[in-house]
């Protein structure tokens, strides 16, 4: 980008404009140029200070913007946090511990109930997440804790089925289904989340829950976060 014309002079110039728009020597005396009014010798310092000020600045901001200059804002210090501890940002809504909490309870629980079953090793199918709160969060971050978990303890019990689409009815003996439920109260102050996170086991052909698990969370907090 070309620089911007400023002109800036350190002293007043020896010249004047004429009438014509060319310059001309200045027809002042020398005398009265050395020798101002005492009136004239108040302001003239004053204004002359100020215009070269106002010259100075503008010449020094359009050198540093086209030589492409920029100003940075101040970095803040990174810190690395578990994912199970909370960031202190506050808000109400599902936080990452949530996320890894409920997967693991739900996993244990689900390994444990059906440890005893026998026969053929069950098909597990794991839908993806149905999502009813008011906070906006990647579905598939509950879903892959959920296949990673049941996997590390079902030891191999059951196999399993990460369906991100389509019908899983057809490949699988079970599906678990996973939904996401909220209620919200505010009183223009504080905001309070209760949001409920149910699992359940069914029956693919007809819908029959075979088994059914659930994860709590009750939050309140005056900062408004945003989740995405």
């Amino acid at each position: 980008m070309p620089r911007a014309p400023f002109v800036c002079s350190l002293s007043p110039s020896r010249s004047s404009p004429s009438s014509s728009g060319r310059s001309s020597p200045s027809s002042t005396p020398s005398s009265l140029a050395r020798s101002p009014s005492r009136s004239a010798g108040r302001a003239v310092p004053g204004v002359w200070g100020a215009a070269w000020g106002l010259a100075l600045g503008l010449a020094w901001g359009s050198g540093l913007l086209g030589a492409g200059c920029t100003t940075r804002a101040a970095q803040g210090r990174t810190v690395a946090l578990d994912p199970d501890v909370d960031d202190d940002l506050g808000g109400t809504g599902i936080e990452s511990g949530d996320v890894r909490g409920a997967a693991d309870r739900i996993a244990r629980a689900l390994a444990a109930d059906l440890k005893h079953d026998a026969g053929d090793r069950a098909r597990v199918a794991v839908v993806p997440v149905v999502n009813r709160t008011r906070f906006r969060i990647d579905p598939a971050l509950v879903q892959n804790h959920l296949v990673h978990d049941l996997q590390r303890h079902g030891r191999g019990r059951y196999a399993l089925v990460a369906v991100r689409d389509g019908d899983p009815s057809r490949r699988a003996t079970a599906v678990l289904r996973t939904e996401l439920r909220s209620l919200t109260k505010d009183n223009g102050q504080t905001t309070s989340d209760y949001v409920e996170y149910w699992f359940s086991l069914e029956d693919p052909d007809d819908g029959t829950v075979l088994w059914s698990g659930m994860y709590e969370t009750k939050r309140a907090s005056d900062v408004d976060v945003h989740y995405q």
